[in-house]
């Protein structure tokens, strides 16, 4: 079986405010898989405290329609855990973010910068 792609971000120019960010959430599943591929030369995805379980390819992270242009793709991953989160064989152009990079990614400003959180269909969980 070929290998899967969490993410495939589009990002298509360093001026695009947009990206992936997956905050404290868990990654199973029963295939093997990437964390992500670069739909766009500037592709932007970043884990966050999340759970990693076996399913992740070593190297983590594929160019896809980047190659070449490793440089401009920001992939990271910070305070993940779990047996797929080991960073010893990870692309050797995954990002490293600063402390001041971190916040402002994680922070509900970036997450949410639209609004769209709050136009989503509340839950019956959302009125315990």
């Amino acid at each position: 079986m070929k290998p899967g792609f969490m993410t495939a971000q589009g990002r298509g120019s360093p001026k695009d405010p947009g990206g992936f960010v997956f905050k404290s959430c868990n990654v199973t599943g029963f295939q093997e898989t990437y964390l992500g591929r670069a739909w766009g030369a500037y592709s932007r995805v970043i884990f966050y405290r999340t759970f990693m379980s076996g399913i992740i390819i070593p190297q983590g992270w594929y160019a896809w329609n980047a190659i070449g242009h490793e440089g401009n793709i920001t992939y990271a991953e910070s305070e993940c855990i779990g047996p797929g989160s080991d960073h010893s064989r990870r692309v050797e152009w995954e990002r490293k973010l600063s402390d001041v990079e971190l916040r402002y990614f994680i922070h509900m400003t970036y997450i949410d910068r639209e609004g769209w959180l709050n136009e989503q269909p509340k839950s019956i969980w959302s009125y315990r």
